[in-house]
């Protein structure tokens, strides 16, 4: 058991905070009312993944404030940061696509349409700062470690770039919208291509925490029906990123160097 880190549990009360306020967020529909991303057939824009990656930020974040073992401080900052910096991309996309949502999908009438949109730039930047916060958390406290040229991360570099760059084309269909291809890759490629890079320079198990919300987050983002994934079927792209996810989770598993990251603590296996 580690004596407790500050600057940790400093940012386990803002990953609080920015859970708490991302499911606000999605739970306020375009009338106002309670219940949002969070209910069934509201005039909201959110779905079932926005209202889950919200509540495992604030569920991370209180773990965080408890946490004391090295590899779990690492996996749940590596989960916070990766699900905020979906939250923050689902906020930039979802500010520009609320007047769309209403000026041809919507349900029903959106009668606070200046509300909905301060709200999801709110989300937006809230998450995006605790999504740097934790990838600067993660480098200054030596969370992060590259143990020479090995090929578990020439892998997982690989696969990250394959996300980032194939998985919009695949969703999108072409490379000709680029308002699409750019709403797409802010939720979910360049997130998810991040947290499999970086997993490779984590210890294993934290490693494995970061790969296995990649995939999950993946699975659920095509769950119900929300405004943001309807006009974009995922198609391949899902298989795609839980492939990529398998692969990167794989070469964690394997031993490839036994040595420990420079200036890291070697975590327990």
């Amino acid at each position: 058991m580690e004596k407790r880190d500050r600057g940790v549990w400093l940012l386990g009360v803002n990953a609080l905070l920015s859970g708490a306020v991302s499911a606000t967020v999605v739970a306020i529909d375009g009338r106002g009312r309670i219940g949002g991303a969070f209910a069934g057939e509201q005039t909201t824009i959110y779905g079932p993944s926005q209202a889950a990656l919200s509540l495992v930020v604030a569920v991370a974040g209180v773990l965080l404030l408890v946490a004391r073992r090295r590899a779990a401080v690492a996996a749940l900052l590596g989960v916070i940061g990766l699900c905020a910096a979906q939250l923050a991309g689902a906020g930039l996309v979802g500010r520009r696509r609320w007047p769309h949502f209403w000026g041809c999908c919507a349900p029903e009438a959106v009668t606070e349409n200046d509300l909905v949109r301060s709200l999801a730039t709110a989300m937006a930047v809230v998450c995006a700062l605790t999504a740097v916060l934790c990838l600067v958390v993660l480098v200054k406290r030596g969370y992060l470690g590259w143990a020479g040229f090995e090929l578990r991360v020439v892998l997982a570099f690989m696969a990250a770039l394959t996300v980032a760059i194939a998985g919009p084309r695949l969703v999108v269909g072409g490379w000709n919208d680029e308002r699409g291809l750019a709403a797409w890759a802010l939720m979910y490629s360049l997130p998810f291509a991040a947290g499999l890079a970086i997993s490779a320079l984590m210890p294993r198990l934290a490693a494995l925490a970061v790969v296995a919300v990649v995939a999950a987050s993946a699975v659920i983002a095509t769950v119900g029906q929300s405004f943001l994934e309807l006009n974009q079927p995922w198609g391949d792209a899902q298989v795609l990123v839980v492939l990529g996810a398998l692969v990167v989770g794989a070469t964690r598993l394997i031993p490839w160097d036994k040595r420990a990251p420079a200036g890291a603590t070697p975590p327990p296996r």
